[in-house]
């Protein structure tokens, strides 16, 4: 009788609670639209992706020092002119996101300071699964106001509230996002790169778009099955890193473990998350990189916490790594 009491009385107050609050209580809920790493005209949600003058940029130059990331190429320096980028989503049901981000770059523009552009969403208003123009809605917002902080050609973090997008009625509905360059906007002529799209839950409402101090508590970080300590050694091939969290803020967006081969002044992406709903257990394969000797050289290994935006902490290491 108790637990049936208690178990009412949770269902009650469950309800209660507004539906923001609740999303916080549930962790940030990530829909990943693209990475680029597969460098595929299609999408992580099945879409196509097209626009021309876009590549892609590996290596080094991506984002992370990993995979590969959209590099896209406009010019909009003639009247009237636009340059777009458009990712078919699917209908997707977003009623339950909060915001839009992406990692941005500068590469070359004639102003880059000045560099902007356009998001724009679809969506299908009259339900038949597809965006006819006159028939369905769309909105727009320029990207000025939602640039973080940073030098023009570091990556910067890029994140819209949706709630910007007032045109849009159907938010389970949403076909279609587009980049666009337009001459009237001051765009010019550039190239940017774009990485890590995608949509999530939680929207910080209330920081004003100051930074998120992050309350995420660990629990251990391993590696090679052992509790990682500042000098480590470690044998030849796979070896596990996992790192457990008892609490994860619910303004994480990202997880990511990175390692450096200079002793922490730069850092390359090993593997990043995204999907919080494992228990706060994150946990890969890494192996030592293939150009660095036995005797002689170490690797620094941490894992990072990164906000909705993109604020990082270091939730363990730096600890370095020799092979024995």
């Amino acid at each position: 009788m108790i637990k049936r009491l208690l178990f009412g009385v949770s269902f009650v107050l469950l309800m209660w609670l507004p539906v923001r609050l609740y999303a916080l209580l549930q962790g940030n809920q990530i829909l990943l639209v693209d990475r680029f790493d597969n460098q595929s005209k299609v999408n992580l949600l099945g879409g196509e992706n097209r626009g021309e003058g876009a590549q892609f940029a590996l290596g080094e130059e991506a984002f992370g020092k990993r995979g590969a990331s959209l590099s896209f190429e406009y010019d909009v320096t003639e009247p009237d002119a636009s340059s777009y980028y458009l990712f078919k989503l699917g209908v997707q049901n977003l009623s339950k996101m909060g915001y839009l981000s992406f990692w941005m770059k500068d590469i070359k523009a004639n102003d880059a300071s000045k560099s902007e552009f356009l998001v724009e969403l679809y969506e299908d208003t009259d339900g038949d699964g597809k965006y006819v123009y006159g028939k369905d809605s769309m909105d727009r917002v320029p990207i000025s106001r939602f640039k973080a902080g940073g030098e023009i050609d570091e990556w910067r973090k890029i994140v819209i509230p949706l709630t910007r997008f007032q045109k849009i009625q159907h938010w389970d509905r949403t076909l279609e996002m587009t980049i666009v360059f337009e001459q009237k906007w001051g765009s010019g002529k550039g190239k940017l790169l774009f990485d890590d799209l995608l949509f999530g839950s939680n929207y910080p409402e209330g920081f004003n778009g100051k930074e998120i101090t992050m309350q995420n508590r660990v629990s251990s970080f391993k590696i090679g099955g052992r509790v990682a300590s500042p000098e480590m050694k470690v044998k030849s091939g796979k070896i596990p890193i996992t790192l457990t969290l008892t609490f994860i803020d619910p303004y994480l967006e990202e997880i990511r473990f990175e390692e450096s081969l200079d002793e922490g002044k730069s850092w390359r992406c090993i593997q990043s998350f995204y999907d919080h709903s494992t228990g706060g257990i994150y946990t890969t394969n890494w192996s030592w990189p293939h150009n660095l000797g036995r005797d002689n050289n170490k690797v620094t290994l941490r894992a990072i916490g990164s906000s909705v935006r993109g604020g990082e902490t270091e939730l363990g290491g730096p600890y370095g790594i020799n092979l024995g």
